[in-house]
């Protein structure tokens, strides 16, 4: 098991299961369940398949083991192998199947390789379109190339020292990718990501509250726009309550021109009724004057009535009076014949038909008795004439009046409509603008707000890279310290065996001065002796140093840890109620 940092914190990778076939050693074996097993020790002799567990184990995640050859990983005698591993990383289980087979001739063979996750059902395949993109798939899962696997949670057999002899920049990069110091990277990329969105939001926030102010500017200019547009509504309605008062007059007026349009009517039919007794009365008195003709004729022939004189008296007499009511009536006729002219066109009809009326002059009797209702006749019809008269000059008036009318009542409805309008703009506008200026003091309490957090939030970041970039060169010279002591360790003991091999040589007589050749004796055995020793008292205390400043350096190391991940965890919060408040 070996620790990574994810993206939600420190997450680990436990194994699960593991499964070979023809990998090196095993060809069936059983599978490996790591269910409940906390630390596991792998114990046997030389050549029992102890490594191999952990090469299958590589192998399946990384396509890597101690061979360089995959064709040297399968059983002898076999022509392909597999290897199923299931482990654990942070919530998610996972499964690897990586297979090989050798070629049938020359060649480098062929492999195939398979990435799942156990979706709660079954295993669902994640594997990308080509080998290369599932390896990525799974390198991104473990947060850890084979690498640095094997240059710190994996120590390769014969290979302990790798970590050591690697170059100071090589070793920075195996222990940035252990300790996931690219994540730094992220946070300071996504803490710039984050000041610019609040840079950005905080210049919105400004344009609105400059927006807000000039809105709140033309309030008193739209009050009083308010306040004209409404004296011109209440205007607009003593106008409209005016045309509606001469509406009612004209509709009473409407009303009383169809009470005279009736009086007319019943008047214009007395008129022709008076008519018709006129023509009536002129053919009466043309039957009157066919008698009096008569009459004249008798007279005339006065030779032959004579013997008749009482008759010719009567008849005499007769005539005088029939003249006397002829020249009576025919004074009427012509009074009537005034009257006609002046009442009304149509009595000309009766002029024409009165020559008739001499053939009634029997009928001289009824005729004048109904001379007075003809007079009456004439009179009315004279009265109506006049009444008529002055209807049709109101109505003449009236007319105009009723288009003026109309003209007026559809601009007060338009004008009506308009300042309806105009008003409800008025009144919406003057609503937005009180409740952005409500809002104006909340918006620059805000506006500050967000800018004593950004400064905040600036000065956290700087505070965590330097709080980074203390870590890093601490454990830099941490690690630099312990190549030192394993150093100074390899010297020591290589010290102890040149003295041992040194002594050694002095008892068996066999040791030579390098230089002059000659024996060593005992004497200068002992002044070699104490060389190396005080060579190796300065490099013990040399060691002993080293390991006290690095149990210092150590303990630097972890409260700067402590305060990366303070400052993480407060940077964190403090953007999350950033987001909070602009959102």
């Amino acid at each position: 098991m070996y620790t990574f940092a994810d993206d939600k914190g420190c997450g680990h990778v436990v194994p699960a299961r593991l499964s070979l076939r023809n990998f090196l050693s095993y060809r069936e074996p059983s599978p490996i369940d790591f269910t409940g097993v906390h630390v596991a020790c792998l114990s046997g002799d030389n050549g029992h398949g102890k490594s191999a567990l952990l090469d299958a184990i590589t192998w399946a995640l990384w396509g890597r083991a101690r061979t360089k050859n995959d064709a040297d990983l399968v059983t002898l005698g076999e022509r392909d192998m597999e290897v199923d591993f299931e482990f654990w990383a942070g919530d998610a289980r996972y499964r690897v199947i990586r297979k090989y087979q050798r070629p049938a001739g020359r060649g480098s063979g062929h492999s195939t390789l398979a990435f799942q996750v156990y979706d709660g059902t079954g295993w669902r395949d994640i594997s990308g379109s080509t080998q290369a993109e599932t390896q990525r798939r799974i390198v991104d899962v473990l947060k850890l190339s084979y690498e640095t696997f094997v240059n710190s949670a994996f120590l390769l057999q014969n290979k302990a020292d790798l970590f050591t002899r690697k170059t100071p920049g090589e070793r920075k990069e195996v222990l940035a990718e252990i300790l996931d110091l690219s994540r730094y990277d992220e946070l300071e990329e996504q803490a710039k990501e984050r000041r610019q969105a609040c840079a950005t939001t905080a210049a919105l926030l400004a344009q609105q509250i400059e927006d807000a102010e000039a809105e709140l500017k033309r309030l008193p200019g739209l009050r009083a726009e308010l306040a004209s547009v409404t004296a011109d509504c209440a205007a607009v309605a003593a106008d409209l309550q005016r045309a509606r008062a001469t509406r009612d007059d004209l509709r009473r007026l409407n009303a009383s021109r169809d009470d005279w349009q009736a009086q007319l009517a019943r008047l214009r039919r007395d008129h022709e009724q008076a008519g018709s007794d006129l023509a009536a009365a002129e053919e009466r008195a043309a039957a009157t004057r066919q008698i009096i003709a008569e009459c004249e004729a008798v007279f005339a022939d006065a030779e032959a009535i004579r013997a008749g004189y009482a008759s010719w008296q009567d008849c005499g007499r007769r005539l005088a009076e029939a003249r006397t009511e002829q020249n009576r009536l025919e004074a009427q006729r012509d009074g009537y014949a005034r009257a006609r002219a002046e009442a009304v066109i149509e009595l000309e009809e009766a002029e024409r038909t009165a020559a008739a009326q001499r053939k009634q002059i029997a009928g001289l009797e009824t005729v004048v008795a109904q001379g007075e209702e003809i007079r009456a006749g004439v009179e009315r019809l004279r009265a109506i004439r006049l009444a008529r008269d002055e209807q049709a000059d109101r109505l003449r008036r009236v007319a105009p009046i009723e288009q003026e009318i109309g003209r007026l009542e559809a601009a007060v409805r338009q004008a009506e409509q308009t300042l309806r309008s105009e008003l409800a703009q008025a009144q919406a506008e003057l609503a937005r603008v009180e409740g952005t200026a409500a809002r104006l003091p909340a918006l620059r309490r805000e506006h500050a707000g967000l800018v004593r957090t950004q400064a905040e939030l600036d000065e956290l970041s700087r505070e965590l890279d330097s709080r980074r970039a203390e870590e890093t060169e601490l454990r830099s010279r941490v690690e630099a310290l312990r190549a030192r002591n394993q150093g100074l360790r390899a010297e020591l003991d290589d010290l102890k065996r040149k003295f041992d091999e040194l002594k050694a040589a002095v008892e068996r007589g066999q040791a030579d001065c390098p230089l002059c050749r000659s024996p060593i004796g005992h004497e200068a055995l002992r002044r070699i002796e104490q060389s190396y020793e005080a060579e190796g008292r300065t490099k013990r205390q040399e060691y002993l140093s080293n390991r006290s400043r690095i149990e210092e350096l150590e303990a630097g190391v972890q409260a700067r840890t402590a305060d990366v991940r303070r400052l993480e965890q407060e940077l964190e919060r403090r953007r999350r109620e950033l987001t909070t408040r602009t959102t």
